[in-house]
């Protein structure tokens, strides 16, 4: 997240403190204004909503409420401070409820469309598949990792780039899946990209998947999977006859 502040004027204002917490953990962070009017917060969790609050002596202090972060994007937070009551402004891109900053085209998945989703067995390469623009490939062998295989476009099943909480997640033998599986109960948000995103994913020919995990919160919560086979629904005898 990066807060830049600015005058009525439109100038630079420098030494001004700014605030962000998160909602649903209580974790703050406090820094200053640079030269530049602006303090960047880098690795904030996408889980819970933000508070930005910004204030200057002689200037109107301002706060920005329920920010939303956005996987693989930068959300930067313009205030423009008045001088004495008056009103502040704030402008907002990068996040769920502001203009987006970023180019790239693709289908995003948040952890409640996810929650929403019958997805066969609960396989997180299985949700690519909800872009149109991914098919399944079929016949490519490796079912052992209990992965679902995709291609997009023109492209083969070995040019696409995984990345996990900004880290690769490229399996090493380059069948395209991810090397780490993780439970579709631990996603914020997920992003089946197409086309035109970030350097940070140039190096593929194909498209890209950034998958973001959830961060803990003060609110116990999780999942539980279970399995159940009632006793009337068992056969009663191990006959083969006629079958």
């Amino acid at each position: 997240m990066v807060v830049a502040v600015v005058d009525q004027a439109g100038a630079v204002v420098k030494d001004a403190k700014i605030s962000v917490s998160n909602t649903a953990t209580g974790a703050a962070r406090e820094a200053t204004s640079g030269a530049t009017g602006d303090a960047t917060f880098a690795a904030l969790p996408l889980a819970g909503t933000y508070n930005v609050s910004v204030s200057k002596e002689g200037f109107a202090a301002d706060e920005q409420k329920d920010v939303t972060l956005r996987a693989g994007e930068t959300a930067t937070l313009k205030f423009k401070l008045m001088v004495g009551a008056g009103k502040s402004e704030v402008t907002v891109f990068g996040t769920s409820a502001g203009v987006r900053s970023d180019p790239e085209i693709g289908k995003e998945l948040t952890g409640k469309d996810i929650d929403e989703t019958p997805i066969l067995g609960r396989k997180v390469t299985s949700l690519p598949l909800l872009n149109s623009s991914f098919r399944q490939a079929k016949g490519t062998g490796d079912l052992f990792v209990n992965a679902t295989y995709f291609v997009t476009g023109a492209g083969g099943r070995r040019e696409t780039t995984v990345a996990l909480d900004g880290g690769s997640d490229d399996e090493g033998w380059g069948r395209q899946t991810a090397l780490i599986t993780m439970p579709i109960g631990a996603i914020q948000e997920m992003s089946a990209l197409t086309n035109a995103f970030s350097s940070e994913f140039g190096w593929t020919a194909g498209p890209a998947l950034n998958v973001i995990t959830k961060s803990g919160s003060n609110v116990f919560h999780g999942e539980a999977l279970y399995m159940n086979r009632p006793e009337w629904l068992e056969t009663k005898t191990f006959s083969t006859t006629n079958f």
